[in-house]
């Protein structure tokens, strides 16, 4: 079954750590996007996504060959139209409670 999203139909992978999101939340949020996160290279693949921390450069270098649109990871958080919201660390375990509350809303706490 194909969800409609903003990544409908597209197949996506990820490279480097993201700063704002864990890896497994960020597949959720392409999931749920209508996204299908692939875990090698090939030229099936419509975008790879690059986080800020330690990406792979052989997987960068290998897209770039491909010619497969390589986004960075705040153009991604644009795509989404995620607000990022930032807290007090007293406060986050709180909102941390909630964060079910916040996800239909797209909130990414930092």
């Amino acid at each position: 079954s194909t969800k409609k999203g903003k990544f409908s139909n597209k197949n996506l992978m990820f490279t480097g750590g993201f700063k704002k999101i864990s890896r497994s939340e960020a597949k959720v949020l392409a999931e749920k996007n209508g996204a299908k996160v692939m875990g090698t290279i090939s030229k099936n693949l419509n975008i790879l996504v690059v986080g800020e921390s330690k990406p792979t450069k052989n997987k960068v270098e290998k897209a770039k060959e491909l010619n497969i649109q390589i986004i960075k990871e705040k153009e991604w958080y644009k795509i989404l139209n995620i607000w990022a919201v930032s807290f007090e660390v007293n406060q986050f375990f709180i909102v941390h409670k909630f964060f079910k509350v916040f996800e239909n809303h797209r909130v990414v706490i930092i």
